[in-house]
């Protein structure tokens, strides 16, 4: 619960600092720059469909498989039938 905590008041900040400010990649003077912009925003939303999912099961899978899990309380012993 820390984690996610110290995550929340993270992005409370991030949020607060970024609120007002000017980003001037984002306003653009020109066909050609209107053009840029385009392609930046959608640059980023596609890597967004594709980075946020991948991290959100990184994170479910490294939560649900740890070691320390109280569905873990019984450790994996393969059943070696033969010498390697």
């Amino acid at each position: 619960m820390p984690c996610i905590a110290a995550l929340l008041v993270a992005g409370v900040a991030i949020f607060a600092h970024l609120h007002g400010a000017a980003l001037p990649i984002l306003e653009p003077s020109g066909p050609v720059a209107l053009g840029e912009r385009a392609v930046i925003i959608v640059t980023v939303l596609l890597c967004a469909i594709i980075v946020v999912p991948v991290f959100v099961l990184l994170f479910y899978f490294a939560w649900k498989y740890r070691s320390d899990s109280p569905r873990a309380e019984t450790h994996h012993q393969p059943d070696w039938d033969h010498d390697s």
